[in-house]
């Protein structure tokens, strides 16, 4: 018996370890699991104190059972807890202290071995036949497979103990634990395996319900990125059809102003009128011009900026080509930056195309952007006869000096113009 009781010492350690191991990792998925190893580690104390019967016996007696009586019931709180079952524990409390209370009667007023022997697999008969029903009748359908492995164990040690308590009626067991009969080494030998397998059991349950939970997750975030993936199909579905509608209206407004300036027979009227059709028609290439761009969040200067001046120079269909040479580097800016100095070039260029070119000649536009540390640096130029005085830039007043000074103001940057023949600009800003 002292060979077999210390192979359940070893036995009941390891189970602890697991349960112990499986409780640290999962404390705060499920609930219950620190009852699990308080069973596990009260089981193992009393293996302990049986062990020690020939060194302090009635310490033995009166604490190894009902701590194998008080970790099975916290063993089923912990399950009860850990299948998010709300039960009563005025029946727990009830059975741990009438067990307490015979197992006192007869280990001291009546002392009887076999009497304790039947108190014990009576109290596990009791108590593994709750867990048993728990788990294979009141679980829900999905838990229910997980943790029947488990709930078989439990009927196992419930079948078990009745036959223990048959067989102790039948053959009284003898009155020394170390010299005990054949029978009662098997029966510790048995729980010692139900024990191993009850471990196996719960580790796989809470193995199982991990691998749904992840399923679970995995689920949820598949649903998640459809749903993001529709949100994003409608965003873009409403950004075409927005787009379409802007294009469509500027395209609108540009016809009604170019419809209104043909009924002008005032030359500075029409000139005026057809300036701002002008700029609403660049504006709403600029417009296109960005929304078709690959990279909505950024884009690179020298990709912006060559085929907006191109555009723009070619509305002039009018007047005498114009060549432009660009010295531009791939510096990124997003939409905002990009729209204001479209519409500052814009303007520039316009006032070159109308007043700059009055002789004959190559007609140059010159436009370079560079990166100078944390700015920008863009610099115009044309090499016209520079702009008159109702035209310049300083101090005028005209619509077009307060937009360019307002697009200047909305980057954060300056605007000087270098002295030099023709028209010359440099506007600098922070990136």
């Amino acid at each position: 018996m002292k060979t077999v009781l210390f192979s359940t010492l070893l036995s009941d350690a390891i189970c602890a370890a697991v349960i112990a191991s499986l409780w640290i990792v999962n404390r705060r998925h499920f609930a219950g699991m620190g009852l699990w190893f308080a069973d596990f580690a009260l089981q193992l104390l009393a293996v302990i104190f049986l062990a020690l019967r020939g060194v302090m016996p009635t310490l033995s007696i009166m604490l190894g059972s009902p701590l194998i009586m008080g970790g099975a019931i916290l063993l089923y709180m912990g399950l009860e807890r850990y299948m998010e079952r709300k039960g009563r524990q005025l029946w727990n409390a009830a059975g741990m202290v009438l067990f307490v209370l015979a197992q006192a009667y007869f280990g001291l007023v009546d002392p009887s071995l076999r009497a304790r022997n039947l108190l014990l697999s009576a109290g596990l008969l009791w108590v593994s036949g709750r867990c048993a029903w728990l788990i294979l009748r009141k679980a829900d359908q999905r838990m229910r497979s997980d943790i029947r492995p488990a709930g078989l164990v439990f009927a196992a040690y419930a079948l078990f103990s009745l036959s223990r308590i048959a067989a102790d009626i039948l053959y009284p067991p003898g009155v020394d634990l170390f010299h005990s009969a054949a029978q009662d080494v098997l029966v510790v030998i048995a729980y010692q395996m139900l024990q191993v397998a009850l471990t196996f059991g719960l580790a796989l349950a809470v193995n199982r319900r991990l691998m749904w939970a992840l399923e679970q997750d995995i689920i949820r975030r598949t649903a998640a990125e459809e749903r993001v993936g529709k949100l994003l199909a409608e965003k873009e579905l409403l950004l075409r059809e927005t787009h379409h509608r802007v294009t469509n209206n500027m395209s609108i407004v540009v016809s009604l102003l170019g419809m209104q300036a043909s009924m002008q027979e005032d030359d500075a009227s029409r000139e005026v009128i057809d300036d701002a059709a002008r700029r609403v028609q660049h504006m709403a290439e600029l417009y296109d011009k960005l929304y078709r761009a690959e990279n909505s969040a950024s884009m690179a200067l020298g990709e912006f900026l060559p085929p907006l001046l191109e555009e723009i120079v070619a509305v002039f269909l009018s007047l005498p080509a114009v060549s432009i040479h660009t010295d531009i580097d791939g510096t990124e800016l997003d939409p905002k930056r990009l729209s204001a100095l479209g519409i500052i070039l814009n303007e520039l260029v316009t006032n070159s195309m109308k007043y700059a070119f009055k002789r004959e000649g190559e007609r140059v536009i010159c436009v370079s952007a560079h990166r100078r540390g944390d700015r920008v640096s863009l610099s115009y130029a044309d090499n016209g006869v520079g702009m008159p005085e109702s035209a310049a830039l300083d101090g005028s007043k005209g619509f077009g000096r307060q937009l360019i000074n307002a697009l200047v103001g909305q980057l954060g940057g300056s605007l000087e113009m270098p002295s030099s023949e023709g028209t010359a600009y440099t506007i600098s800003f922070p990136l």
